[in-house]
């Protein structure tokens, strides 16, 4: 890919600064320095060719963007990102041509009268050296011209980019076999008179203008690169769901796949014969942009609803095609269902774990409540966490979102809510009995254990009594205040014979709840 094909009179313009510049090395004359002026001159007319031909790009662009925004809009905002970078730079390359000229004396005042730009110090080679290379504009201007060239690629895509041309470049040239290293700046502008130096930055101007060129063309023609030519149509419904509940709108998207968005087809909703033919006139679809249809209904009769019609479209000859479709959806009741993942009751002072859903409707779009509000709830997206603080009766109450955005109730279901039944106290995981001394003298504490309880919750020993029979001697009481026994318990418990006794009562535990609750007492006898 390339810039806008030069004319043969740009040919030869360019072909002139080629042998101009040869020139230079050999004999710098009025007549050579005239003749780099009249190429400057041909170079600045060419640069305002280049810019109008840009500017009927962007009068295209405008036009498309007119027609079709959203597919335009991508490659207009690239093709005004790229105009703003040739513009910022060509000014840029201007105000340091101004610059030079008005630094080495201005200009020549008879031919401003003429209407014509020519420096007044034409052979000067120091203020062009002063400016672009002592005081590192030159450098300055390589590097944005480096930048812009690699912005203006990034407008290519990736698949394109190893063909894709650009002629602007300010990279430092090879090595020269006698000169040696040289960088770009010294090799276009060191020894260079005023008039060649203004030449090569007109030339400079262009490449910007033809690398602009050259990618505004490129993103106009990636505007319809994507297009399709069909040569076979289809019609087809394409709906959110075809389940609803009662009440509710059917909603269905009807178009001819393949078919351009640039065109309304016209759409009549009817009956169809086994043939595929409208049984009388139907009804006109009124709802049709970029050639997709937006048929709505609302549904009031519960069960499977048939429905169709046809399409008529207009072909490349001017005549008129009729595609026949056809769809169903299902109307059913408002329904809902509430999994306890534990049970069927809700527990005092504990996270139950609730699986909610309501069929035809996603997950996020339903909700829950308690009725009436009893401790917490809370939950989404399917999973809800019911802490109820009252025993007693209460109801789940199952909202679901409609698509217009309002609410309705799908259905309530009851539930008991009950107390965490008590736990049973035990001792090496017993609850009394006959035991053996041995294993007596390894116990840490006692503890609360909830039998046969779903639920993984944990009761804490807040305090107890422990009574020490011996066989033989006077009964000893002890106060624990915690599960984990004191050393004086522990003490007992080595010293335990076959036929002492020992009673654990006035056992208290905590739940998750924060009441106490006494527990059942604990009668061992060691054998």
């Amino acid at each position: 890919m390339s810039g806008a094909k030069e004319t043969p009179r740009q040919k030869m313009i360019g072909m002139m600064y080629l042998v101009l510049t040869a020139l230079l090395a050999l004999n710098i004359s009025k007549e050579v320095l005239d003749a780099f002026i009249l190429v400057d001159e041909g170079l600045v007319e060419t640069r305002g060719n280049f810019e109008a031909k840009n500017n009927a790009v962007y009068a295209t662009f405008d036009s498309e963007m007119g027609k079709n925004p959203t597919k335009t809009k991508p490659y207009f905002d690239k093709a005004q990102a790229a105009k703003k970078l040739a513009d910022e730079l060509v000014a840029e390359i201007e105000a340091i041509k101004v610059e030079i000229v008005e630094r080495s004396g201005g200009w020549d005042e008879n031919a401003l009268e003429e209407g014509r730009n020519i420096p007044e110090a034409k052979d000067d080679t120091n203020i062009p050296a002063q400016i672009l290379l002592l005081e590192g504009k030159g450098k300055v201007l390589q590097d944005k011209i480096i930048a812009a060239r690699k912005k203006f690629i990034e407008f290519i895509e990736e698949r394109d980019k190893e063909t894709f041309k650009i002629t602007l470049n300010a990279e430092d040239p090879p090595p020269h076999p006698e000169l040696g290293t040289q960088t770009w700046t010294s090799f276009y502008f060191e020894h260079i008179p005023l008039a060649a130096v203004i030449t090569q930055m007109t030339k400079v101007q262009i490449d910007v203008r033809n690398a602009e060129a050259d990618i505004t063309t490129y993103l106009l023609s990636a505007i319809s690169a994507t297009d399709f030519k069909f040569d076979k149509l289809e019609a087809k419904i394409i709906a959110p769901t075809s389940y609803i509940l009662q009440g509710q709108e059917y909603k269905a998207d009807v178009f001819v796949s393949a078919f351009s968005s640039t065109q309304d087809p016209e759409i009549i909703i009817g009956e169809l014969d086994e043939e595929g033919k409208l049984i009388g006139e139907g009804t006109p679809l009124d709802s049709i942009s970029g050639g997709v249809g937006k048929y709505s209904v609302r549904g009031t009769t519960e069960g499977i609803i048939k429905w169709g019609g046809i399409i008529k479209v207009s072909d490349p000859t001017g005549g008129v095609k009729e595609y026949p479709f056809s769809g169903e959806y299902q109307v059913a009741k408002p329904s809902a269902s509430v999994s306890p993942d534990k049970m069927n009751v809700l527990y005092i002072g504990v996270d139950n774990p609730l699986t909610i859903s309501a069929p035809g409707f996603p997950k996020e779009k339903v909700t829950a409540r308690m009725v009436p509000p009893n401790g917490k709830f809370s939950g989404s997206k399917g999973k809800f966490i019911a802490n109820p603080k009252k025993t007693g009766t209460i109801k789940i109450a199952v909202v679901a979102e409609l698509d217009d955005g309002s609410k309705k109730t799908m259905g309530e279901f009851e539930f008991r809510v009950k107390r965490i039944p008590d736990p049973v106290a035990v001792v090496a995981k017993m609850s009394g009995g006959t035991v053996a001394r041995g294993i007596m003298k390894v116990q840490q504490g006692i503890f609360a254990e909830l039998k046969d309880f779903n639920f993984d919750l944990r009761f804490l020993i807040t305090k107890f009594n422990m009574y020490y029979i011996p066989k033989r001697g006077d009964t000893r009481l002890i106060q624990g205040k915690s599960s984990v026994f004191s050393s004086e318990v522990k003490g007992i418990m080595r010293q335990l014979k076959p036929g002492d006794k020992v009673l654990f009562d006035e056992v208290f535990a905590k739940g998750p709840d924060g009441k106490n609750r006494k527990l059942n007492g604990i009668f061992f006898t060691v054998k």
